[in-house]
């Protein structure tokens, strides 16, 4: 099998924000996309910077993987989100890339497939 038979192209996903407190208090599940993947960069980073609790770094990359519908950045130099919003939206986005393993990745302790 060749290398590129593995490439991808990232996909806008769709993202929902919907525990308890959040419908409870905002009356709806909340809903963001994002790329199904992400840049390698970013993704270390992301990871590093959230178990450094780095907010500096983190909002910055957060502001590249939040997105509308469109694809476009929700948070700029004017919006930010609400800090219970943005929390659970870091968490939600830590589970997704977490899960980003191609049908292809094979695990290298065990050399079987997830």
């Amino acid at each position: 099998m060749k290398i590129q038979d593995f490439k991808i192209k990232p996909q806008l996903v769709e993202i929902t924000l919907d525990s308890i407190d959040l419908v409870e208090k905002y009356g709806e599940p909340i809903t963001f996309h994002m790329y199904d993947h992400i840049d390698l960069t970013s993704y270390f980073k992301f990871f590093k910077a959230q178990g450094e609790a780095d907010a500096t770094v983190l909002n910055e990359l957060i502001k590249n993987i939040i997105l509308n519908d469109k694809g476009k950045p929700v948070i700029d130099v004017e919006h930010e989100l609400p800090i219970d919003i943005f929390a659970a939206s870091v968490v939600a986005v830590a589970e997704h890339l977490g899960k980003s393993v191609t049908k292809n990745s094979t695990s290298v302790e065990t050399g079987t497939q997830p």
